[in-house]
């Protein structure tokens, strides 16, 4: 063997036994962390209940579906039975609007039919006599029938309830979405 190829070995050799003869003590502090004490544990009797998960976001909701109610008549709203939200059934009245205006129209009518009767029986006793025309007595006629049909038309007018859309299930948001409240004008 040759000499250069042995030295390295002969060097080597006795680094490593010097290195062995060392304490064992610098080593752990070097190359291992210091132990530490175990942790402190709490033990708690497992339980079935329910659980709920609550999260509070902040947002704006919109509907995915709208509806305009639009009402026949005009005048003071005087009950609004829903809160903006709530849900509506199907033939639930939204609005109650002032009838007296409604009303003091249909007893007008009444009178103006009773009036019309009235007029009709006495050219017809006139018509007896010969005192007027056969024309004057279908302009009476004429005259009873229309007064008959405002009045009919008053009482429709005042029977037909603001409701909501054919559908189920919709939210009341259209009446308030303008600020409306009772004593407000409610106008088509």
């Amino acid at each position: 063997m040759n000499l250069s190829r042995l030295l390295p070995l002969l060097i080597l050799l006795p680094t490593l036994g010097l290195n062995g003869c060392n304490d064992t003590s610098d080593k752990e502090a070097v190359g291992k962390k210091p132990k530490r004490p175990p942790h402190l544990v709490e033990v708690v009797a497992v339980e079935k209940e329910p659980v709920s998960s609550a999260h509070e976001r902040i947002g704006t909701l919109r509907s995915r579906r709208s509806v305009r109610i639009h009402n026949q008549e005009e005048g003071r709203i005087t009950a609004l039975p829903f809160f903006e939200g709530d849900k509506v059934e199907q033939g639930e009245r939204l609005v109650q609007l002032d009838d007296a205006l409604l009303r003091a129209q249909l007893d007008k009518a009444s009178a103006n039919s009773r009036q019309a009767k009235l007029d009709l029986k006495r050219i017809e006793g006139l018509i007896k006599k010969r005192a007027v025309s056969k024309d004057e007595l279908s302009r009476a006629t004429t005259a009873l029938d229309i007064a008959h049909a405002e009045q009919r038309m008053l009482d429709i007018r005042l029977a037909t309830p603001v409701s909501p859309p054919r559908s189920r299930g919709w939210s009341v948001s259209a009446i308030w979405s303008r600020g409306i409240s009772p004593q407000k004008i409610a106008t088509c």
